[in-house]
């Protein structure tokens, strides 16, 4: 009996010790044991994390100094942490608490005091992230923030202008890197160029419903903004305004906009589509190059000036129409505008310049309508869809290179396969080319007006020529490495003789040069080593360089000016052999 009370109570006390050891592990903490302490800001952020905390030692923060940003009312010091660090006993989390201060804004701002009001020049610290601006200052009003104030503030996030404050000077924000939020009040009726230039993260801002200008440069380079609101009664949208503004989809201008800037919306890559208002009469250059997204935009009825570049590199861009009033479609402005279709040109254009609609290459047919006198070097280049092109009869001039890499045009050809280009009345207008190099004898029609740049270059068989009097232009390289032409008999219609014209042409020994010519291309006879005898009329006002460099041995220039006209080059009749000018020649009359 003794034996079983003795066995029970040995039971008892090991089921007792078993207990406490259980008791133990889940949660009597002992020495040995170790803890996770973490350290956050007061926002939560988590600032650092120790591991393997020791049973019963105090927990040490070893990171950068906890921060709180001012809200503009308070600047925030760091006092300590919650709950008050004590020996680690289990895991714990540690929060930074801070102690606020009002904002001394006599002591935060630079400023200038007036006779009667304030201007804020600046902050005394690069450190301040929100800054809510008072509208007093030692007693009288803020009025006017300066030039550069804030200017590469690069922790400002936050800015609210007061009531009261009137002009906002140039480049008063401008390198405000971080800058999301800036609130302008209606008191604001200037605000200055380049004021919030490079704001890189400033997303949407309203302008105050008093200004009429927008500066130059105002939000160049703005890349987050993405919303902007314009107030009725804006007049004029500064030069390079919204410059490289990549998040913009859309802005409504106001009907009371007149005048906008060169490049303003430049590099608006996300710019989808616009309506200029009627009272815009002038659209700058590379205004809105670049836009790569840019799909359908209405020009104004008022318009009058189109600038160079003014849509250059808008790939999205796929109709336009020109407005009556415009003269001139300047150099390069449609250039790569490669979803081009449809292009409306108006009757008052009289010009089209240099590379005007190079690259277009979605462009199927244009028609140039009457009036058009001029077309620029290579207009229409690398157009590869090309396959019509309408010139009206008021053609005066052709530049260099202008079909050049339009692989579908289609041409007039005649019965000699010569092609033509014109328009339905006159198909013959331009001779553009011979298309068979081994042709001998060639009639011009008579309708022709110009003889294009390298339209019989390289006809090595071409002996005979004949150009009517409806011919005012030959071109350069017109003729030029026609090895077998030996005469040639100019048209008193022609007025201009291009670069390299008859160059190359080593059996030509005859020129009679018309007193309609005025001008006469460098190089326009060079190397036609058989050439004796050239007659030039007073009428001739420009000679090119080395015009008659033609390296034949026994050469007369009769010359109806008694001396060398100002405007001919000084080496215009240069030439390697011996060589004899006449002057004061007394020509017989015209045929």
């Amino acid at each position: 009996m003794n034996f079983k009370r003795l066995s029970m109570c040995l039971l008892l006390s090991l089921s007792l010790l078993s207990s406490c050891e259980m008791g133990s592990d889940n949660g009597n903490d002992k020495p040995g044991d170790a803890f996770i302490v973490t350290w956050q800001n007061h926002d939560g952020a988590v600032l650092e994390i120790d591991e393997n905390v020791a049973f019963d030692t105090i927990p040490t923060y070893d990171g950068d100094l906890p921060t709180k940003v001012n809200d503009g009312q308070f600047v925030y010091t760091f006092s300590g942490w919650s709950p008050e660090i004590t020996s680690a006993v289990e895991d714990i989390t540690y929060v930074a608490q801070f102690q606020s201060t009002s904002i001394n804004h006599n002591e935060l701002l630079n400023f200038v005091e007036r006779a009667t009001d304030v201007v804020i020049t600046g902050l005394n610290s690069d450190n301040y992230t929100i800054v809510n601006l008072p509208n007093t200052l030692s007693g009288k009003p803020v009025t006017a923030i300066s030039d550069g104030a804030f200017v590469d503030q690069i922790h400002l996030s936050s800015i609210i202008i007061p009531e009261g404050v009137s002009s906002v000077g140039d480049h008063a924000f401008d390198g405000c890197v971080e800058l999301v939020s800036a609130t302008l009040p209606n008191s604001v009726t200037a605000i200055g160029d380049n004021a919030f230039a490079n704001c890189s993260s400033l997303s949407a801002i309203d302008i105050p419903e008093n200004i009429t200008v927008l500066g130059n440069n105002i939000f160049a380079n703005c890349k987050n903004l993405a919303q902007i609101t314009l107030p009725e009664g804006l007049e004029i949208i500064g030069t390079s305004a919204f410059y490289a503004c990549p998040s913009l989809v859309a802005i409504e201008m106001p009907l009371s906009v007149h005048s906008i800037g060169a490049r303003a919306f430049y590099s608006c890559v996300k710019l989808v589509t616009l309506t200029i208002p009627n009272g815009v009469t002038s659209i700058g250059e590379f205004m809105f190059s670049n836009c790569l997204e840019l799909r359908t935009i209405t020009l104004p009825n008022n318009l009058l000036l189109l600038g160079s570049s003014a849509f250059s590199n808008c790939p999205s861009l796929e109709e336009i129409t020109i407005p009556n009033g415009v003269t001139t479609i300047e150099n390069y402005t449609f250039s790569n505008c490669t979803s081009l279709e449809s292009v409306t040109i108006a009757q008052s254009v009289v010009a089209i310049g240099k590379k005007a609609f190079s690259g277009c290459t979605n462009l199927a047919a244009i028609l140039l309508p009457e009036g058009v006198k001029t077309i620029g070097e290579s207009a229409f280049s690398n157009c590869s869809n090309l396959a019509s092109i309408t010139i009206p009869n008021t053609i005066i001039s052709l530049s260099a290179n202008i079909f050049y890499g339009c692989s579908s045009l289609v041409y007039n050809v005649d019965d000699n396969n010569v092609a033509y280009l014109g328009n339905d009345t006159t198909p013959y207008l331009i001779l553009i080319k011979a298309q068979d190099e081994t042709i001998a004898t060639c009639t011009i029609k008579n309708t022709t007006l110009i003889i294009y740049q390298n339209a019989f270059s390289l006809c090595g068989d071409l002996v005979s020529i004949t150009i009517p009097n409806s011919v005012t232009t030959i071109g350069d390289n017109a003729f030029s490495l026609c090895a077998s032409l030996a005469t040639i008999f100019i048209p008193n219609s022609v007025v201009s003789l291009g670069e390299y014209a008859f160059a190359h042409c080593v059996s030509l020994t005859t020129v009679t040069i018309p007193n309609s010519v005025t001008t006469i291309g460098t190089r326009a006879f060079y190397n036609c080593t058989s050439l004796v005898e050239v007659y030039i009329p007073s009428s001739v006002t420009i000679i090119g360089n080395y015009a008659f460099n033609c390296n034949s041995v026994d050469l007369t220039i009769y010359c109806e000016l008694d001396y060398r006209h100002n405007d001919w080059s000084y080496s215009w009749s240069y030439n390697n052999n011996d060589y004899e000018v006449v002057w004061n020649y007394q020509f017989p009359p015209s045929p």
